[in-house]
């Protein structure tokens, strides 16, 4: 078993005014149409894809947008297969195979620059302030995600296999 985004915090991104999300390794998201599944998957995307969110993205315009992750599993074998230079400045922020992340973009933010990434520091029982060469580590730990669009009608999207 590898490793995976055990928990999702979300504040104010879209129709998340506060939502707690709990993964298994799999999890599928099923649901009726506009309840939120593709809101969930768009704050777990912007957590690990360096992107400015848009005026749209936000619940309420004049709060900051909040996400945090637990990551779950992120075992010595899961830190060899990162790069030394991306598995060092992630080895301290370790603490019984979870790392916590977490990014903050403020409200009216207008630059990437504003956008604020954070990991937990279980020593001491706070978020550091993006440490040296922690976001690509972030990065390094998953795949670029890939989207895969709604079915429109699912009648005719069956018979295109």
């Amino acid at each position: 078993m590898s490793h995976h985004i055990k928990k999702l915090v979300i504040e104010n991104y879209k129709s998340c005014k506060e939502l707690v999300v709990v993964f298994t390794p799999y999890t599928p998201l099923v649901g009726y149409n506009n309840v939120g599944k593709s809101n969930i998957l768009g704050a777990l995307e912007w957590l690990v894809k360096d992107r400015l969110l848009s005026d749209s993205d936000y619940n309420d315009n004049a709060r900051s947008i909040v996400v945090e992750g637990e990551v779950s599993g992120v075992t010595e074998s899961v830190l060899q297969r990162l790069n030394e230079e991306h598995r060092e400045p992630l080895r301290p922020y370790i603490e019984g195979g979870v790392v916590k992340i977490k990014r903050t973009q403020p409200a009216q933010a207008t630059k990437k620059s504003e956008i604020k990434l954070e990991i937990y520091n279980f020593q001491n029982g706070m978020y550091a302030k993006n440490p040296r060469g922690i976001w690509n580590a972030v990065k390094a730990l998953f795949p670029e995600p890939i989207k895969i669009g709604a079915m429109e009608n699912a009648a005719e999207d069956a018979g295109k296999c």
